[in-house]
């Protein structure tokens, strides 16, 4: 199982994803957050094969959800998701990511 954690500065909303795969291609996901269009994108991502994530951003069935459970364009989750799903089967190693938005 692999678990990613999401903080989100402006909203302080933290999310968790899980993912865990018995064959390395069908993976089950968990998502828990804080914040309600999250969860509304938890209770309709339950289950996605990674070899039908799509080729970009366009066609991923991830984004696609996320379109229509989402408020804000610049939310971390779907890119986590698919990130998270990845690992868990093997197709990407674990390690930290984040972004860091500064204003001078």
């Amino acid at each position: 199982m692999v678990k990613t954690q999401v903080y989100m500065d402006n909203c302080k909303c933290i999310t968790t994803i899980e993912a865990s795969s018995i064959d390395g291609e069908n993976v089950s996901l968990t998502i828990i957050s804080d914040c309600k269009s999250v969860q509304k994108l938890g209770k309709e991502l339950k289950e996605v094969n990674v070899f039908k994530l799509g080729q970009n951003i366009g066609d991923s069935e991830i984004y696609k959800t996320a379109s229509r459970c989402l408020r804000h364009l610049a939310c971390l989750v779907p890119a986590a998701v698919i990130r998270t799903v990845e690992v868990e089967t093997g197709m990407a190693l674990p390690g930290k990511s984040y972004i860091s938005v500064e204003k001078e």
